[in-house]
């Protein structure tokens, strides 16, 4: 590079970031052709998978970064994505496709980045709206109901993890005797972890603290 000469530069720095002309980006050289090449091979993919009635996974590179993976998976219709920033298990995958399965469908597509690896413990997320106005309009159900189907959630849940977290959507605005009831309930479940979130942040610090 010559300053001098005033000649515009392109180089790599850190191998992460790219600085063309003065100007950093955060996409790599070659990034987009790698997209374009992976989900191409998703699409020669998917016609062999439904013929032969099987569960194809395409490794893409990426060391400890999943960008290549996702957006070729999106790109390419992928059914499951494994990236290296989230841990997978093996058993969501598996339930994944095995809904696939219920659907219809005689195949799926996997794409994982070369990094990924298995979570030391899993865990799943369940919420449901607890707030008047979300489950009147929102959810349109009664609040019996709306304990009913937390509960529910969190039993099925437990089926397949031991760590189950469960949140009350909008507990900002909930009543607080019902949030005391829908939470003792989810506890009752079997849920481990509780969430109460101001989910659309109408709440004032000293309300939460």
């Amino acid at each position: 590079m010559d300053w001098e000469w005033g000649t515009d530069m392109a180089g790599i720095l850190e191998g992460k970031r790219i600085l063309v002309a003065g100007v950093t980006m955060d996409s790599s050289i070659g990034f987009a052709t790698a997209v374009s090449a992976a989900s191409e091979a998703l699409d020669r993919l998917q016609p062999t998978a439904a013929s032969h009635q099987r569960v194809m996974i395409l490794e893409v590179m990426g060391r400890d970064a999943g960008h290549l993976a996702l957006n070729a998976g999106i790109a390419g219709g992928a059914d499951v994505i494994l990236i290296p920033e989230t841990p997978y298990q093996l058993s969501k995958v598996a339930d994944q496709i095995a809904g696939l399965r219920e659907q219809g469908r005689n195949h799926a597509l996997v794409v994982c980045s070369e990094a990924i690896r298995p979570a030391e413990r899993g865990r799943i997320h369940t919420f449901i709206a607890t707030s008047p106005i979300h489950m009147q309009y929102k959810l349109q159900m009664q609040p019996d109901d709306v304990v009913e189907q937390a509960v529910r959630s969190v039993r099925r849940a437990r089926s397949h993890v031991d760590d189950v977290e469960f949140s009350c959507e909008d507990a900002g605005r909930s009543e607080l005797d019902f949030l005391c009831r829908i939470i003792e309930a989810a506890i009752d479940a079997g849920a481990r972890t509780i969430n109460i979130p101001d989910t659309v942040g109408s709440a004032i610090p000293h309300q939460f603290a």
